[in-house]
């Protein structure tokens, strides 16, 4: 399946990333773009990710477990559509987005949504207990499972029609204003 993504993703002419447990792999960038990919991945990971840079991924995906694939593009959103046109033939994927800029791939069942629904099950609460918070498409199945789906007032307008509420935005403190108007604090 991974191979065949990264087909879409060559003949699409996209930049895309796959990651393991512990590596990810990105197309050959000029030494300053990878210089600049490893520093902005110690900000997230610490020293906890391997980094590899390489012309054929392809030898990579048969060494590694890839668990997740992300393909990007900062200027080119018709590219984008078709590249998650080519990706919906593929069964057993999950296609969503985090980004207006990228497209992410897993595997079918991996998503917040199943992950909430996991947590839930482990605290043995019940969904109207719980309250989740999103911003963007990868956000949806875990607003749709939760008693309140929290849509950031960042969001674009198609996610913020699957939320039960509407709080400010990222930067305007809006999961805070959300928490003091549903728990009364």
């Amino acid at each position: 399946i991974c191979l065949k993504i990264i087909d879409i993703f060559e003949k699409n002419e996209v930049y895309y990333q796959l990651y393991s447990e512990n590596t990810m792999m990105c197309k050959n960038l000029s030494k300053e773009d990878q210089r600049k990919t490893k520093e902005r991945l110690k900000n997230f990971f610490n020293d906890d990710i391997n980094v590899h840079f390489g012309d054929d991924l392809k030898e990579e995906v048969v060494k590694h477990k890839i668990l997740k694939i992300i393909a990007i593009d900062d200027y080119d959103m018709d590219k984008l559509k078709k590249v998650k046109e080519d990706l919906a033939q593929i069964e057993d994927i999950e296609i969503t987005s985090s980004w207006f800029n990228n497209v992410e791939i897993m595997h079918k069942g991996v998503n917040k949504g199943e992950a909430l629904k996991a947590l839930i099950n482990y605290l043995g609460i019940d969904k109207d207990e719980v309250i989740a918070f999103g911003d963007n498409y990868n956000d949806l199945p875990m607003l749709e499972l939760a008693g309140i789906g929290v849509v950031m007032g960042n969001a674009n307008d198609e996610v913020k029609e699957n939320g039960d509420y509407i709080t400010a935005k990222n930067t305007e403190d809006g999961v805070a204003k959300a928490i003091y108007k549903f728990l009364k604090i």
